[in-house]
C-alpha cells in the first residue's frame, strides 16, 4: 500500500472527484492541444516507447542477458480497476483534518491485482478534477485553478489526462469515469483541464517530495 498526502485549498466539503489513473509515459503529462480519448495512448509528433531493456554481457563467455524493464508505453484510466466498491482499493485514509478552507488527509492505492506482479504500472497519478477560472494560455483550451479556487495546494505535477472536459464519459480505460469518493461531473462540472496529481510509487512515504524518488 502507498500513501500520499495531498493538501486541499477548498470552500465545499463535497467538492472533489478523485480518479486515478494507471499509465506508462516517456514524456510526461500531456500539454499537447486536441488530445481526445482516441489519442490517449500517442500523439502523431511523439515517440512511442516499444520497450525498456538491461543488457547484462558476460566479458569471459561472450553471453548476453536480456533483462525486460518496462513494455509498450500505453496510458489508461484505471480507476474502474480500483472501483467499485468503494474504499477498497482506493482509500481515504484517517484522520481527515479541516483547518478553514484547507482539507487534509492521506489517499491510498492497493494493487488491484494482488500476486500478478507483471501488471506493474508506471507513472501512477491521482488526479484531482475541479473547476477553475485561471486561462489566458497559449492554448485557449488550457483552464486550471487560480488562487480562490479549489485547488490542490502540494500537487507534484499537472495532468491533461482524463479529464471531463476532452475526454468522453464512460467505463472504459480510455475515458473519464466518476469516482465513488467524490462528486459527479454532472453535478459539479469540473471545467478544468489541467489539474494537479499526487504521484504514486515504490519509495515515496506519505509527505515525500517526489525529487527524493531515485529514478
Amino acid at each position: 500500500m502507498t500513501n500520499v498526502k495531498p493538501c486541499l485549498l477548498t470552500s465545499v466539503a463535497s467538492f472533489v472527484l478523485i480518479l486515478f489513473l494507471l499509465g506508462c509515459s516517456n514524456n510526461g503529462s500531456p500539454l499537447e492541444p486536441g488530445l481526445s480519448g482516441d489519442s490517449a495512448a500517442t500523439t502523431d509528433e511523439a515517440h512511442s516507447l516499444w520497450g525498456l531493456y538491461t543488457f547484462v554481457c558476460d566479458l569471459e563467455s561472450g553471453d548476453v542477458e536480456i533483462i525486460p524493464l518496462r513494455d509498450a508505453e500505453l496510458h489508461l484510466n484505471a480507476l474502474k480497476f480500483l472501483e467499485p466498491p468503494p474504499n477498497l482499493h482506493l482509500r481515504i485514509e484517517p484522520p481527515i483534518q479541516i483547518n478553514g478552507n484547507i482539507l487534509d488527509l492521506n489517499l491510498s492505492i492497493i494493487h488491484p491485482f494482488l500476486g500478478l506482479h507483471q501488471y506493474t504500472g508506471f507513472d501512477v497519478n491521482g488526479i484531482i478534477f475541479t473547476r477553475g477560472t485561471h486561462t489566458g494560455f497559449h492554448d485557449p483550451n488550457i483552464v486550471m485553478p487560480g488562487p480562490g479556487d479549489t485547488r490542490l495546494l502540494n500537487p507534484d505535477g499537472y495532468s491533461r489526462w482524463w479529464n471531463p472536459s476532452e475526454f468522453p464519459h464512460g467505463t472504459t480505460i480510455f475515458t473519464y469515469i466518476d469516482g465513488l469518493l467524490g462528486t459527479p461531473d454532472d453535478v459539479a462540472n469540473f471545467n478544468c483541464t489541467l489539474n494537479g496529481y499526487k504521484y504514486y510509487a515504490d519509495g515515496l512515504e506519505a509527505n515525500t517530495p517526489l525529487t527524493e524518488l531515485d529514478p
